[in-house]
Order: C-alpha cells, then sequence, then structure tokens
C-alpha cells in the first residue's frame, strides 16, 4: 500500500488526517481523487504527477467552501467540469477549468439545513440533497433552485436514485423509498 499522510507544515500532503470522503475525476487527460477531509477541507490529488492542491474555508472570503468538514461530492453524468461538495454549513460547486469555488446554500435563517450529508443525483439531473434537519432538498443547477421535497423525523444520511425514478432515503430512523415525480 501507498500511504498518503497528513504532514503538518508541508504542503505537498493531505491536508488532515481523517478522510471523510474519496471520489474520483478524470479531467484533461488527467486522473484525480478529491479527498475530502473532517476538518480540513477538501484535497484534489493528482494521480500521475503525485502533487496536492488545498482547498479550504476562509472566513470572509465567500470564493472559499462553506466550512471544512467535506461530507459528500457529487460530479453529475451531464456536467463533467463542476464538482459538487458539501460540508457541515452548506454546499458548493468547483469548476473544476478555473477552480473557482461558488457556494449554494439552502435559503433558509436555519443554519442547521444547510449541514448537508449526502448529495444523490435524479433521473432529470437536479441534485437531491440531505440534511441533518431532517429535510431532502432538490437543486436544480440550471435554474439555481432549491425546493424542499421530504421531511422526516430523523437526519439523513444517504441517498440513492434507482433505475425506475424512486429515491430511496437513509435515515436514522431506517429505510424509505420514495417517488420523484
Amino acid at each position: 500500500f501507498k500511504t498518503l499522510s497528513h504532514k503538518p507544515f508541508k504542503p505537498n500532503g493531505l491536508s488532515g488526517s481523517q478522510v471523510s470522503f474519496i471520489y474520483e475525476t478524470h479531467f484533461e487527460n488527467q486522473t484525480l481523487l478529491w479527498l475530502g477531509t473532517k476538518f480540513n477541507g477538501l484535497n484534489k490529488y493528482n494521480l500521475e504527477s503525485n502533487t496536492f492542491t488545498h482547498f479550504k474555508y476562509e472566513p470572509g472570503n465567500s470564493n472559499s467552501l462553506p466550512h471544512n468538514h467535506i461530507t459528500a461530492i457529487l460530479l453529475l453524468k451531464n456536467k463533467k467540469d463542476v464538482l459538487w461538495i458539501a460540508t457541515a454549513r452548506g454546499r458548493c460547486k468547483l469548476d473544476l477549468k478555473t477552480e473557482k469555488i461558488t457556494r449554494f446554500l439552502i435559503p433558509n435563517d436555519d443554519l442547521v439545513h444547510n449541514h448537508i450529508w449526502t448529495l444523490c443525483e435524479d433521473l432529470n439531473g437536479n441534485i437531491l440533497i440531505g440534511t441533518q434537519s431532517t429535510f431532502l432538498y432538490s437543486f436544480d443547477p440550471g435554474k439555481e433552485q432549491f425546493s424542499k421535497l421530504w421531511s422526516h423525523r430523523a437526519p439523513i444520511n444517504t441517498l440513492f436514485v434507482d433505475n425506475d425514478g424512486f429515491f430511496w432515503v437513509g435515515t436514522l430512523g431506517g429505510l424509505y423509498k420514495e417517488n420523484t415525480s
């Protein structure tokens, strides 16, 4: 095994030791691993060059991550140049060409709605968002609009959309199957 570890004060390494999410992309002839950490942001690891790029929350900078706890990463099937990132304080998109971050917070005064646990693409290319606040949201990336789909008594931990268009919702209170239409 090759070990990629956090080495304080060394810029070409993992930004933190608690990796919470791993996602692979293929972009512009490069294989990249996206490594989300629990407290230290997002790492882009280039497998060919063995180099890291770090993305972190920066107070006062709206073009940085909304939080350093990365909970989910998603690349839409029809939009291969934008990576969607969920955090403990909201969601953002990362343009893979420019590496520009744009935040998209769920419009609500209560920050618990922006503690996002999971992301999933539905059959229409919308992003389903499971939150700690027990709400399931849908986000239309083309219109940049949120809509509330569903609520349960327990936080939504995981989501899956099957080929028939049903979404499966995993919560602390069990597994639920819902129709997306």
